[in-house]
């Protein structure tokens, strides 16, 4: 087995057992979707517009406070440029990422949370540059640790929007969007 796939499969593996473990309570379970519009920046690199779509579920868990969910999702981060090239130079990468996280929700007002994610992030990028009489292009994927911290706030029942700061590997987002449970 590939070393990513391995840890990949460690940490779906450890969130299973984590939601077994916990005990459980008589609320139903929520599941839920959204999206959201995000401004990424990277080291070196100019700064893009992408967006986000996830899904979660909130297994009927009881913790002392706040709510544990585990969130899956597609990232595309648009095209980034690379800054200060001579002229005559352009290169950009473009990329995207299917992840899987923990979030923790703490409640602070009856509609407003702040949570805590952490998960891992398959990402893959693609590059491609011309310099004066030569073009190139290359690809790869990488396995990153994904962090990110929030707030959100509950509209209506069943919608809430939220506002996220999270970084993988080398990019940074701040994300808004809005989520629907069912």
């Amino acid at each position: 087995m590939h070393k990513t796939h391995g840890t990949i499969l460690a940490g779906v593996v450890l969130a299973a057992s984590l939601a077994i473990a916990l005990p459980a309570t008589a609320a139903a379970p929520r599941w839920y979707g959204g999206a959201t519009l995000d401004q990424n920046s990277a080291s070196d690199f100019g700064g893009t517009t992408g967006f986000s779509i996830f899904g979660g579920y909130r297994p009927p868990i009881h913790l002392p406070a706040g709510r544990l969910a585990v969130e899956a999702g597609y990232d595309h981060f648009g095209s980034f440029s690379v800054n200060g090239l001579p002229a005559g130079f352009t290169e950009s990468v473009s990329a995207y990422d299917i992840e899987g996280s923990a979030v923790y929700s703490y409640p602070f007002m009856k509609t407003f949370a702040v949570y805590g994610r952490a998960g891992l992030a398959a990402e893959n990028a693609s590059a491609t540059g011309t310099y004066p009489g030569y073009t190139y292009s290359a690809a790869g994927s990488t396995i990153n640790l994904l962090l990110g911290v929030g707030v959100s706030w509950r509209v209506v029942r069943h919608i809430a929007v939220r506002a996220e700061y999270r970084g993988e590997g080398d990019i940074r987002s701040f994300e808004i969007g809005a989520t629907y449970g069912f």
